[in-house]
């Protein structure tokens, strides 16, 4: 049975709703039935239009997404939903497991050090690749907890904490801590159990060109139209 919504696109981290990334973000919150913008969304197929603006020759700009799923596949963590470009990227973690939560070290009450990970099947032609760590579940919204690009190409793993090493083969953006470098888990206490996602991202350049110590939204604004493949990894943690 498919489900049809309509209402405005939001804006997120300031961008325009037409962007791949808004467009992402709003789809994952309606399928995970999480809020995004104050906007719920239920697991079912569903279809998405929203007329813009008349412009001055009287044409109507359109905003669409399409996604279809079954919704007796919805998974908790919905690490397989909203997926951008190949499916056949993989993403690992050997040290959790998907929708599990993450081991102490890896997080503000521990060592705080970026755990290994792995990919494969990245698509012909690829330049490089970014990794952003973010907690949708955050108080104040979307928070940003690691951004890696400029990963070279030939590149299938980073080791375990290739995010706090100084002098890393690849650039660091600065996370929402205020720093150039991974930062862990760290929700505030009794909030609940909080969702990291790990999004890697295939790119059809090497180098992504947006200057010193750049912000983890201006990586983001920088992958638009270079996105060839994406692949994700959600895990938890809570802190009572």
């Amino acid at each position: 049975m498919a489900v049809h919504l309509v209402f405005p696109p939001p804006v997120l981290r300031g961008r325009p709703p037409h962007s791949s990334r808004s467009r992402h973000f709003l789809a994952e919150a309606l399928l995970c039935n999480r809020p995004c913008n104050g906007v719920h969304g239920h697991g079912a197929a569903m279809e998405l239009d929203k007329p813009g603006p008349l412009s001055a020759d009287g044409r109507s700009s359109m905003w669409r997404m399409r996604l279809t799923f079954a919704a007796a596949l919805i998974l908790p963590g919905c690490e397989d939903i909203a997926r951008e470009g190949s499916e056949t990227m993989q993403l690992s973690i050997p040290a959790f497991a998907a929708s599990q939560p993450i081991p102490v070290q890896f997080t503000c009450e521990g060592e705080d050090r970026s755990p290994a990970v792995e990919w494969s099947g990245p698509p012909a032609g690829t330049r490089s690749f970014a990794l952003i760590v973010d907690d949708p579940d955050a108080p104040a919204g979307v928070f940003a907890h690691w951004g890696a690009y400029d990963i070279e190409a030939g590149a299938r793993r980073l080791d375990e904490g290739a995010g706090n090493a100084a002098g890393a083969p690849f650039r660091q953006a600065r996370n929402d801590f205020g720093v150039q470098r991974y930062r862990g888990p760290c929700p505030p206490r009794g909030h609940g159990v909080h969702h990291y996602r790990f999004k890697l991202f295939a790119l059809d350049v090497a180098q992504l060109g947006i200057g010193h110590a750049p912000g983890i939204a201006e990586l983001e604004r920088a992958l638009d139209g270079h996105i060839m493949a994406s692949a994700r990894f959600i895990a938890t943690y809570e802190r009572n």
